[in-house]
């Protein structure tokens, strides 16, 4: 089948075809234009096997099709239409043209913890949706996962390719008898399946994506497809901390549910599963940070200061969303337990990470800075009047400003490294006081295109707002994030 020759196709009357987008063993996939809507779209032309030949295919051809086309769920790909062209039947559905968890996997590896439990949630509400309805989708895998809101910095996921589902565990599309699926998503009751498969297998396919999203790969892998297979029907699920160290046991448990060789122990539907995920990836009990290298000592901060940064968050962020960002870190005790507000040493700097790397990829370096600001005017505006030590030394901060010797600039260095386990050294220029933070584990292992020293930059202009209402620009241009030895900070100077 060549794709030239559906260039400026008519299809069904009324869809001018324009480009080939993708291919795959159920078809090619086309952009074309309905002028009658004034929208694009995306055609799948089926593979000639699909074929309508006699009237009892089309029957069922168009039976299915119009059970496909009645789901209407927020995360299922909408199929507006459908028919015959040239003997060829075709699936009219929205474009989606943000890629696929396929090419997002491809290129990204091991993906955040918080777009693996977002993925699987709006997942698996679109299979319970279905399932409900008697549809199960057979070939559940990263390629039939599309994706849209790339513009926003935040995918939320649709399922696609429907139309190789079976109805109520009857008909299919697909010639009678016919298994279709990929290997490595394949559930082990294919092998030896006599009755029409049910929702489990729809399930268990999720389950192997969600590893995959965990770990940059499947579970199960070898150099040939009945390979493969086998290893799905005799093989135990390998333990995901193997590639995830800072995951819980609970995790690999329900990982080991959910692939369960047999239908009846796995998770009844796909909620119960994600449900059962969400619990697991929020508990805390054995999870080490994932931003913590292997070999990173357990540093600390004195307790206001974790204090401050809780609650510059939820001002910054809501009471709400603070409240999602806290459970996905993994955080929760800290809603009713937050810290004492004393300068103990016990605040571990490994929490802040967690903490960190949920609001960042979700909000960004900016949502970040903001937080860090907050932090800084909460810690010099409420907290330091109840700590003579700390107000003392900002005001030094301060006055060192047209002190030469920026004696107070060295006096706040030693005070931080005092009171924390950072490590500050400082320097003096004609134009900047500058700040070299040699430890500095908020961001430990995380990769980053900018610098993230987000705390350290808004205390600093929270602690000159705070003595004389001055805010100097305060700038980081080296960061461990980044790759570098240490973390530079200027502070510029009147």
């Amino acid at each position: 089948m060549s794709s030239d020759y559906y260039h400026g196709t008519l299809i069904g009357a009324q869809y001018t075809i324009q480009e080939k987008i993708g291919e795959g063993g159920m078809g090619m996939v086309f952009r074309a234009r309905q002028e009658s809507m004034g929208r694009d779209v995306a055609i799948k032309m089926l593979p000639r096997l699909f074929a309508v030949l006699d009237d009892q295919s089309h029957e069922r051809f168009d039976r299915e099709m119009r059970i496909i086309s009645s789901l209407q769920h927020p995360h299922i790909l909408p199929v507006y239409d459908f028919g015959g062209h040239e003997g060829q039947p075709f699936i009219v559905m929205a474009l989606m043209s943000d890629g696929s968890l396929a090419d997002l996997l491809l290129n990204g590896g091991p993906m955040p913890l918080t777009d693996v439990m977002r993925f699987t949630r709006q997942i698996a509400e679109a299979l319970d949706y279905a399932h409900g309805k008697g549809i199960i989708h057979r070939d559940l895998k990263p390629d039939n996962i599309l994706l849209a809101g790339q513009s926003s910095g935040r995918y939320n996921a649709y399922i696609a390719d429907f139309g190789l589902a079976t109805s109520d565990g009857s008909s299919r599309i697909t010639a009678s008898g016919a298994v279709v699926g990929t290997p490595a998503y394949m559930a082990p009751d294919w092998v030896h399946m006599k009755d029409p498969p049910t929702a489990s297998v729809d399930i268990y396919s999720l389950g192997i994506m969600v590893f995959e999203m965990l770990a940059g790969r499947p579970p199960f892998l070898s150099e040939h497809p009945m390979g493969t297979i086998m290893l799905h029907v005799s093989e135990q699920v390998p333990d995901i901390r193997a590639h995830r160290p800072e995951l819980s046991a609970q995790t690999a448990a329900v990982l080991n549910r959910v692939l369960a060789k047999t239908p009846g122990e796995r998770y009844p539907t796909a909620g119960a599963f994600a449900d059962a995920l969400a619990d697991a990836l929020h508990e805390p009990g054995d999870m080490v940070s994932g931003w913590q290298a292997a070999d990173a000592d357990h540093y600390f901060y004195p307790n206001l200061w974790g204090l401050m940064i809780m609650q510059a968050a939820e001002d910054v962020l809501g009471p709400d969303d603070y409240e999602a960002m806290m459970v996905q870190a993994g955080l929760a005790d800290y809603l009713d337990n937050p810290p004492p507000s004393n300068l103990r040493k016990q605040f571990p700097f490994e929490h802040v990470s967690r903490l960190t790397q949920i609001i960042y990829e979700v909000y960004g370096s900016h949502g970040l800075r903001a937080i860090g600001r907050q932090a800084g005017h909460k810690s010099f505006e409420a907290g330091l009047p109840a700590q003579p030590a700390i107000a003392k030394m900002s005001r030094a901060l301060i006055n060192a400003a047209a002190d030469p010797e920026w004696a107070g600039v060295q006096n706040l260095a030693r005070f931080f490294n005092s009171v924390s386990d950072q490590t500050v050294e400082c320097e003096e220029t004609d134009t900047h006081y500058i700040w070299r933070i040699v430890r500095c584990p908020i961001c430990w292992g995380l990769q980053a295109d900018e610098p993230l020293g987000w705390l350290a930059v808004g205390v600093m202009q929270g602690a000159f707002q705070w003595a004389n209402g001055r805010m100097p620009r305060v700038v980081e241009t080296r960061c461990i994030a980044m790759g570098d030895e240490h973390g530079e900070i200027l502070i510029e100077k009147d």
